[in-house]
């Protein structure tokens, strides 16, 4: 069950953009500089990270102004004359340093796209797994040494690199799969594997909307579909009364707690 302080943490991360917690404003003037630009992109990345932003992007234009915002939702001016953006401190240096410039620009550069219309949860296991072997297929194209899977980045699987934050779920913070694990370890949603080496799975973790069978059982279909093998129901939280489908904390619970799918049957359709 989810720990007080994180009760609404879904819903806090999903609104961060929008309460502030990342960046979304102008960073300079039109017209800047390289050694502006770079000094720009620092403030932007530092102030960003200082905010408890995950993925702070610099954009040395948007319609032509320097601007501050966050991966993957900023996106820079491109076409002939326009320089691109920066989500990391070293690749500030691209707009004065022609050698960072082809590492952060050139061949090397890292995938970063929304794999799927339908969010994680929705998602099949088998088809999570074959998502994120196709963001390391992305990966491999442009030689990426960082290429990161996120199942879930505002609600959506997403392909980019290591600076990828992925979302949160409950008290579980989304590890996705990195280079530094290996491609192979795509497939622990396929498998329900659960070991420390690959991340883990998280399980579901949010209010229900109802103490029914109904919702009950899809709570566990949406447990089943990810791996996650510590599902459960309860009827009443400790705190905040809500009905929560989440790890199995009983210490949480305050109202009947369901450990299987065909415990539900005991509550009313």
């Amino acid at each position: 069950m989810i720990r007080p302080v994180l009760l609404l943490s879904i819903a806090a991360f999903v609104a961060s953009d929008l309460t502030g917690k990342c960046p979304d404003h102008a960073a300079g003037q039109p017209g800047a500089k390289p050694k502006e630009l770079t000094a720009l992109c620092i403030k932007c990345i530092t102030d960003g990270k200082k905010e408890g932003c995950k993925t702070p992007k610099f954009c040395p234009g948007i319609t032509g102004e320097p601007w501050c915002g966050s991966a993957p939702s900023t996106g820079c001016d491109t076409g002939d004359g326009t320089l691109p953006g920066s989500t990391t401190l070293a690749c500030c240096q691209q707009y004065i340093n022609e050698t960072v410039a082809k590492q952060c620009t050139g061949k090397n550069e890292c995938p970063d796209v929304q794999l799927s219309p339908d969010t994680y949860p929705q998602l099949p296991a088998q088809n999570v797994t074959n998502l994120c072997e196709a963001c390391f297929d992305l990966g491999d194209k442009t030689d990426c040494a960082t290429t990161k899977f996120c199942p879930e980045l505002t609600g959506y699987p997403w392909c980019g690199d290591a600076g990828l934050g992925c979302d949160e779920l409950g008290p579980d913070h989304l590890t996705g799969v990195t280079t530094a694990m290996g491609r192979g370890c795509c497939q622990k949603y396929a498998e329900g594997n659960e070991t420390k080496a690959c991340g883990g799975l998280p399980c579901p973790d949010g209010q229900a909307t109802a103490a029914t069978k109904e919702v009950c059982e899809q709570c566990f279909d949406s447990g089943a579909r990810v791996g996650c093998k510590s599902i459960s129901f309860c009827t009443d939280t400790l705190l905040g009364h809500d009905v929560w489908c989440g790890p199995r904390e009983k210490k949480y619970c305050d109202g009947k707690q369901i450990i299987t799918h065909s415990g539900c049957s005991s509550l009313k359709e």
